[in-house]
């Protein structure tokens, strides 16, 4: 995924990750915190990632989840 691909994608992308993180997290900061992690992740691996909507919204979900489990794990 090239640059232009992602900051087109980002705000869609960023409300994905926000609506999974609302699922396990309830406070507003912490779910603004998990899409931030998920979108620096995933600009971190742009280059690795295929452009494809359906794979790319499956993949920003599931990302969101485990950065919420991640954080769960470390507070307990």
């Amino acid at each position: 995924m090239n640059e232009q691909v992602y900051i087109s994608l980002a705000e869609g992308l960023r409300q994905i990750a926000m609506a999974e993180a609302r699922g396990y997290i309830t406070n507003a900061d912490d779910v603004e915190d998990v899409a931030q992690e998920v979108m620096l992740r995933l600009w971190e691996k742009r280059a690795e990632i295929r452009s494809d909507s359906k794979m790319l919204r499956a993949y920003v979900a599931t990302m969101a989840r485990n950065v919420c489990k991640d954080r769960k794990a470390s507070i307990t």
